[in-house]
């Protein structure tokens, strides 16, 4: 899970002088990265919930607007339609973010070194 460029890069950072092959540091830093990760999946999971509530809101708005009972004066279309657009990115953001942490961790890791 941890390759050569991801040590080098935390050594950069940190300015770490470790020896990289101590029996210590190397299961230390297996472990952190995979919570690092675990933390990146988890926080992903809970914005994309966030995207699908909006997402749904959204096109309740938009739905009752267009029903004739209710005045139609626009406002919750638009306010709908605003909801309905944040939510989509935000899904197809987070998405992204969950199949990165599943097939490419090493990038979240480097992503939370370089912040």
């Amino acid at each position: 899970m941890i390759t050569e460029e991801v040590l080098k890069r935390l050594g950069e950072q940190f300015g770490l002088m470790l020896n990289w092959s101590n029996e210590n540091a190397i299961p230390y830093l297996k472990e952190l990265s995979q919570r690092v990760v675990q933390y990146e999946k988890w926080q992903s999971v809970f914005w994309l919930i966030l995207g699908i509530i909006l997402i749904i809101i959204g096109l309740t708005l938009v739905i009752l607007e267009l029903t004739p009972k209710i005045s139609n004066d626009g406002f919750f279309y638009f306010l709908g339609l605003i909801l309905f657009v944040t939510g989509a990115v935000v899904v197809c953001c987070q998405i992204n973010d969950i199949i990165l942490c599943k097939y490419l961790p090493e990038k979240i890791i480097l992503r939370y070194i370089k912040n």
